[in-house]
């Protein structure tokens, strides 16, 4: 019978503390780090996300506003390189919600994807608005 309150005990430590943990870092900021950078820029603000599993397959959409220089800042540190394969980002951009919309901006815009063996994480930027669309496919 001690057994079962310790354990309990731990059960519920480890639940307030992750309680704790998620009250104080929102999904969104998670995901944030998790899928486009981490540490987040200072100059990261409006940020909206979406998720359709994160599980199995996983699409993942953020839309945020952000400096070119912390953008620099993040192509830089996290590795993203120059995307060519722009038909494939166009192709997911139908499996975000409505608001995650790059079209009317994407001819004026970068396009980078991340680090090879990490799946489809697209980044595009609209340097003239400030805008930063990322899309993780895994389909």
């Amino acid at each position: 019978m001690m057994r079962f309150g310790r354990l309990s005990l731990v059960i519920l430590a480890v639940a307030s503390a992750a309680f704790l943990l998620v009250g104080q870092f929102p999904l969104s900021s998670i995901l944030f780090r998790r899928y486009v950078a981490s540490p987040i820029p200072s100059s990261v603000s409006h940020v909206r996300f979406e998720s359709q599993s994160l599980i199995l397959e996983p699409v993942v959409c953020f839309r945020f506003s952000i400096s070119s220089e912390d953008f620099v800042g993040i192509v830089t540190r996290e590795g993203y390189g120059k995307a060519t394969d722009v038909g494939v980002f166009l192709n997911g951009v139908g499996s975000g919600p409505a608001w995650w919309n790059p079209y009317p901006v994407i001819e004026r815009g970068e396009l980078y994807r991340s680090k090879a063996g990490e799946g489809r994480g697209y980044l595009y930027y609209n340097r003239s608005l400030s805008i930063a669309y990322y899309l993780y496919w895994g389909i």
